[in-house]
């Protein structure tokens, strides 16, 4: 487990709905103390939660959230009241926000392939611009910057520019991140606003002007955390373009303890409902409060990724056969099996 207290950086990244020209919106969140960062944020997202009627199990949100569970006509309202709370976070240092697009064909040296502009960003640049907005984030600052960044889970083949946080940080890679940390929840919750906000008849590089006014507008002015926007597109090819063949293992950068969540009711093309559960809530929680994660549980990936102190928690109706052979066959690792009832309890204090 590493120090709460711990300067850290947390970077999440989306794109905006409805736009006709795809762009995307990453920001890195600079965090001066976790703890405080945390309580600030859950006393505020209580608040906000308490006077909308949404009960929250775990008082971390993301912007889909508020979309899915506010009336249709108080989304617009919830998610700008929502992002000018957040922001104000007395416990953030730094603001950066990347603005990413591209214009040109991109040549894939790795497949041999030429594609446009808009087939690269949504077809790849868009798994991996968290990655992107982290090393941007790093070139635009010369001292004081975290060694540790929380990142959510990233995918896609891998760039210089991955290369390159990858010997400057200590990347955490976290699965729902954004339902997880209130940092990447804040990461993300700004990202989703800032893209909404955005003018749709103005040229994308025009698009740091209305960014920058609102951070620096909403920021908190008492603290006044630095903010920086960045503007990335093909002049950046060298470093967003991968050009190796290699995928991103991320979950080589899962931080531990891992809770995986076995569970086989709600599978298929019910898999997305578990997220939406209080048991999955319940567990992010705990992993929170332990520096860990949450992620699916799937036999084939396990020994990739199980570490001592892991968890296994199997849901009603599961069964415990398969999480109990998967135990039996690490046996020099501490790996724990429990019914996902007990787990709620446990989190519950009950």
């Amino acid at each position: 487990m590493t120090n709460e207290t711990e300067p850290l950086v947390a970077v999440d990244s989306s794109s905006p709905p409805g736009s006709d020209n795809l762009f995307l919106v990453g920001v890195a969140v600079e965090v001066s103390d976790s703890v405080k960062f945390r309580e600030w944020y859950t006393e505020f997202i209580s608040q906000f939660a308490s006077q909308h009627g949404l009960e929250l199990p775990y008082p971390v949100v993301k912007s889909k959230t508020i979309v899915d569970q506010l009336a249709s006509f108080e989304i617009s309202s919830g998610i700008q009241e929502l992002a000018e709370g957040v922001v104000r976070n007395p416990h953030i240092d730094r603001i950066n926000v990347s603005i990413g697009w591209y214009a040109d064909e991109v040549d894939l040296e790795y497949s041999g392939e030429t594609v446009n502009g808009i087939s690269f960003v949504s077809g790849q640049l868009a798994s991996y611009f968290e990655i992107v907005t982290l090393w941007r984030y790093h070139r635009s600052h010369e001292y004081d910057i975290p060694v540790r960044a929380l990142v959510d889970e990233a995918q896609g083949r891998i760039t210089k520019a991955w290369k390159y946080v990858g010997n400057e940080f200590s990347v955490d890679m976290v699965p729902h991140g954004d339902l997880t940390y209130p940092s990447i929840s804040t990461a993300d919750i700004l990202g989703y606003y800032l893209g909404r906000i955005m003018p749709r008849d103005d040229p994308f590089i025009e698009y740091d002007k209305p960014a920058r006014t609102w951070l620096l507008k909403n920021r908190n002015q008492d603290t006044e955390p630095y903010v920086t926007v960045d503007l990335v597109n093909e002049r950046y090819t060298d470093h967003i373009v991968p050009d190796l063949p290699y995928t991103i293992s991320s979950e080589v950068h899962y931080p531990h303890p891992v809770i995986f969540i076995h569970d086989t009711v709600l599978s298929g093309s019910d898999e997305q409902i578990l997220p939406q559960t209080d048991i999955h809530a319940l567990a992010r929680k705990w992993a929170a409060e332990q520096e860990g994660c949450v992620v699916g549980f799937h036999s084939d990936r396990v020994p990739k990724i199980v570490a001592d102190g892991d968890l296994v928690v199997y849901t009603e109706g599961t069964g415990e056969s398969k999480a109990k052979t998967v135990q039996a066959l690490h046996p020099t690792k501490d790996l724990r099996v429990m019914d996902s009832t007990e787990m709620a309890d446990r989190v519950l204090d009950r």
